[in-house]
């Protein structure tokens, strides 16, 4: 070795230099003040060592984060959000006093919360969903609070005025909390973007003059107490969303607040003092809903203004207009027509009139619910309602209709109500005008007729043909042939009962070499025979994928027709998701496997859904053709002993024709014509009323289950808390319309999710439920984005993640940072274009 190289001596002068200075950080990074004080929290909390003793390393465990200074570090950040905490906080918290954010939400912590003066540099302070009593804090000494959330405590008194001076406040949350007396000047906090204080039903008074706060963009004062003349907002240019119901405003509606160009959700209802007419809307360019409901309102309804002018603001159209328990006269104005993305139309219990003709709603292919009850319309009740896709609720009762098409009534998923029409009459369908009668019934006779003889003389031929075309020795070898007798003993006679389905009853059993697997027997009033049967068993052999249930084996022995598949040991997401109906009942002497249920927490259910995306993503994608499960649900998705998801219940999907090509829009939309097969409330609105199959169906079914993976609610309940709906879509939609999307997460989670992730998700969900097929996501898109929401689990308890510069000149004083920023704002999906899979 020649140690007199220059070259060789300065390269190890630096690698030594190095080693020094990383141990020299590591062992003095956080200053004794604050060192001392982080330990005592540490072991208030009762929380774990940290990782090699150095509270500052980049451990993702960790639940502070220091700047990063070339002295003595001090703490920034403190993350201890639904750790299940408890008891009062420690003075030692108020120690920190460089610490610039303080998130300790979801706890249980009690007590008055101590004085903070000294947390001077505090931004951004999280102690929402405590129980925290006594008085808001004070926060005079806080002069760069950007965010303050305060929610779900038990504080009491006022509202303090000192609250309002802080004019770097941007989002401010007091909601559900026992305060009481009036919203002080609001003057002070110009700069607010987000303020919420709803369900405070003591809050009271009128609101304060709101003109002075050109920067708020959501304003929630909804459920509280109070009363006087609504706001203008006049100079709020940026205003998205104002949520104003159930309380005590008077007076009509400011003709100002209709000029609000990016307003898109305005909620006025629940307020009987408020009279007056509806002003002019059609500023409104951007608004999706609009609810007046439960108000003395009266006047005509209004022109809106159509799609072609709202696409002038891309993701934003009319989606609900609600103007029920009115006064409203008059008819429904034929603009509404021009409304293409409207889905809900909701005008019962007011004083409108004339007829429901077919040019005011033949354009509205988004409409799903249209609810005229309690008025006087007359006339026709149009056919063309036929011809709205995504058609689901008609109520009709208590106006004087004259006739109304039979058709309507026994269209498959539509739900149509009209009673108390005294003179209506039902309109059979041969009554049509058109071709006769008698002619119809010969022309279908005729055509039946030669349809029956040519497939009988198609079968006669196959049969002669190919009489062995269906023999068992075409099966793959990947599955097994079991006798009858065999599938009784690894059953040992039926014994344990662990599932029933459309296919029949499925029981758990063993093989020979101790494999445990599920054994699903064909019911006895199956109608499918020995051909259809081996070709099922056919494509499912051809399936191979981690998160597909493998089929080991089938039994064809007289009448018998059996499955015999893996045996998943946790049952179903259903069974976890719904744990007080997911044990099996039994209707004899057996027996049952125990389901060991429970809650799983968001990350579990996050890679769940990623699980069984992939698996329908397969048979989409990788299939040749795609293959369409038809069948996708939450009890279809089955977990085995470390909670991976498998997709199960193929027997139903379908094959693709070989011309599909799932990369041109007219193949896609075009799709497999097909009778009607799946389960209610999981079912595409497209596929059951065109009866066009295709792989954005399963899409449609997979983002119900998202959205039960979120809320841990079935599709169609009556346990919507707080809402009359009993669709799980519209609960979703009306809390992301009303900005309350918090509201229909799951309660078990007990807020252990990111809220950035959790939206990706609800969004992604929402779009994958779009009425129309061609805008949905594909499962590529949709694994992408909970991917994405899964990142936002693997950070650090805490949700913002912040990085800070010392400067050299002031170790004291952090100016220079680097933030993730947080976007409350309501994103939309992104398009999707056919055949990306980024």
């Amino acid at each position: 070795m020649r140690w007199g190289s220059p070259r060789l001596v300065a390269s190890i002068f630096l690698f030594l230099s190095l080693q020094l200075t990383e141990t020299w950080n590591g062992e003095a990074l956080l200053a004794p003040e604050d060192g001392n004080a982080i330990e005592e929290l540490r072991v208030a909390f009762n929380l774990t060592e940290f990782a090699n003793g150095d509270p500052c390393s980049n451990n993702t465990d960790n639940w502070i984060t220091c700047s990063n200074s070339t002295k003595s570090a001090r703490v920034l950040t403190i993350g201890l959000k639904n750790l299940n905490l408890t008891g009062t906080l420690p003075q030692a918290l108020t120690r920190l006093r460089f610490l610039r954010e303080v998130n300790l939400g979801y706890n249980k912590f009690r007590g008055v919360v101590p004085d903070l003066r000294n947390l001077t540099h505090l931004e951004i302070l999280d102690l929402s969903e405590n129980n925290f009593t006594g008085p808001i804090p004070n926060t005079t000494f806080f002069p760069n609070i950007t965010q303050l959330i305060l929610s779900g405590c038990n504080f009491t008194g006022g509202i303090p005025p000192s609250l309002f001076k802080n004019k770097n406040l941007q989002k401010l949350r007091l909601d559900n909390s026992p305060l009481r007396g009036p919203v002080p000047n609001l003057n002070g906090i110009s700069n607010i973007k987000e303020f919420e204080i709803k369900t405070n039903p003591g809050i009271t008074g009128p609101l304060p003059d709101l003109n002075k706060m050109p920067s708020v963009q959501y304003w929630d004062s909804s459920q509280c107490g109070l009363s006087g003349r609504l706001p203008e907002l006049k100079n709020a240019l940026s205003l998205k969303g104002l949520q104003l119901w159930n309380n005590n405003f008077s007076g009509s509606i400011p003709p100002l607040l209709f000029k609000h160009v990016d307003l898109q959700w305005l909620n006025l209802y629940g307020n009987p003092l408020l009279t007056g007419e509806i002003p002019d809307v059609s500023g409104l360019e951007s608004v999706e809903v609009l609810d007046v409901r439960n108000n003395s309102i009266k006047g005509t309804l209004p022109d809106l203004p159509p799609s072609s002018i709202q696409e002038k603001t891309p993701d934003h159209f009319v989606q609900k207009l609600k103007f029920s328990n009115n006064s409203f006269s008059g008819e429904i104005p034929l603009s509404w027509n021009n409304l293409t993305w409207l889905e809900e139309i909701t005008v019962n219990t007011n004083n409108l009139s004339g007829e429901l003709r077919g040019e005011m709603i033949g354009n509205m292919r988004n409409l799903r619910i249209l609810d005229l009850r309690n008025n006087g319309f007359t006339g026709d009740v149009p056919e063309s309602l036929l011809f709205l896709p995504n058609l689901t609720q008609v109520l009709l009762d208590n106006n004087n209709f004259k006739t109304l098409p039979k058709s309507l009534i026994t269209r498959f998923g539509l739900n149509i109500t009209y009673s108390n029409n005294p003179n209506l009459i039902l309109i059979p369908e041969e009554d049509k005008k058109g071709v006769p009668p008698g002619a119809i019934v010969g022309i279908v006779a005729g055509v039946c007729a030669v349809l029956a003889v040519t497939l009988l003389l198609l079968c006669l031929y196959r049969r002669k043909k190919n009489g062995n075309s269906f023999a068992t020795d075409q099966i793959p070898k990947t599955a097994t042939g079991f006798t009858w007798k065999e599938i009784k003993s690894m059953t040992s006679d039926n014994k344990t009962l662990i599932g029933k389905g459309g296919f029949g009853a499925v029981y758990y059993g063993k093989l020979m070499d101790g494999e445990e697997v599920a054994v699903k027997i064909r019911s006895a009033d199956s109608k499918q025979g020995s051909a259809e049967f081996l070709n099922e068993v056919r494509l499912l052999c051809k399936l191979h994928h981690r998160n597909l249930v493998r089929l080991i084996g089938y039994c064809l022995e007289g009448r018998e027709q059996v499955l015999v598949y893996d045996y998943m040991s946790q049952g179903s997401l259903a069974n976890h998701l719904y744990p007080s109906d997911s044990s099996e009942a039994t209707t004899d002497a057996s027996t049952t496997v125990p389901r060991k249920t429970q809650d799983l927490d968001w990350r579990t259910r996050l890679e769940i859904a990623v699980d069984a995306a992939r698996g329908i993503e397969y048979l989409h994608k990788d299939c040749d053709p795609p293959i369409i499960h038809r069948d996708m649900k939450s009890s279809n998705i089955l977990l085995g002993d470390k909670l991976q998801a498998k997709i199960a219940d193929l027997g139903i999907s379908k094959q693709v024709p070989d011309s599909y090509d799932p990369d041109q829009v007219g193949s896609t939309m075009n799709g497999v014509s097909t009778a009607i097969k799946g389960t209610f409330g999981y079912l595409d609105p497209e596929y059951f009323a065109r009866r066009k199959l295709t792989t954005k169906s399963d899409v449609y079914s997979f983002g119900v289950v998202l959205l039960e993976i979120v809320t841990g609610k079935r599709p169609f309940t009556l346990d919507f808390p707080g809402s009359e709906d009993t669709n799980l879509i519209d609960w979703v939609k009306n809390a992301v319309d009303m900005g309350v999307i918090d509201s229909v997460v799951d309660r078990r989670l007990k807020g252990g999710y990111s809220p950035e992730g959790m939206e990706k998700v609800i969004v992604c969900a929402l779009a994958a439920v779009n009425p129309s097929g061609g805008e949905r996501p594909d499962m590529a898109q949709i694994i992408n984005t909970l991917n994405e929401a899964l990142l936002f689990e693997g950070r650090s308890i805490y949700t913002v993640k912040k990085v800070y510069h010392m400067e050299k000149t002031d170790p004291a004083v952090m100016d220079d940072m680097r933030v993730e920023s947080m976007d409350h704002s309501h994103v939309s999906f992104p398009n999707h274009s056919r055949g990306s899979t980024t």
